[in-house]
């Protein structure tokens, strides 16, 4: 099965962007001296926060097909193009992140999603 791509009429907004990178950093603390660190994955993973926009009722309808069905609820991986690099990446959603759309007045509505990618920064 093809991997799906993040509708193009879902724009990302560079406004708002936030990266994280975990790289799963254990920390044990030690009865004296410095506490020992160890990394639990070989790759990082990368969180990024992205506020998406769509222009009207009916692009949000078939985002929300494309959420539910495409990448079946959000546990589904999906390739994208990061605003902020250019580049293309494979990601999932979040499930820490809310599904939430908000209206903001004229059949525009956007929401924040959280998407997580493997060992991919910048």
């Amino acid at each position: 099965m093809a991997i799906p791509e993040f509708p193009a009429y879902a724009l990302m907004l560079a406004d708002g962007f936030v990266e994280e990178a975990d790289y799963g950093v254990m920390r044990t603390e030690m009865d004296g001296g410095l506490p020992k660190q160890t990394r639990r994955f070989s790759q990082p993973i990368i969180t990024r926060t992205i506020t998406i926009k769509v222009c009207s009722d009916v692009e949000r309808m078939k985002f929300d097909n494309w959420f539910r069905i495409d990448i079946d609820g959000g546990v589904g991986w999906f390739d994208w193009k990061d605003p902020i690099s250019g580049q293309q990446k494979r990601g999932r959603i979040s499930a820490t992140s809310p599904y939430r759309w908000q209206w903001d007045g004229r059949q525009r509505w956007q929401m924040q999603l959280q998407i997580e990618s493997i060992g991919e920064r910048g």
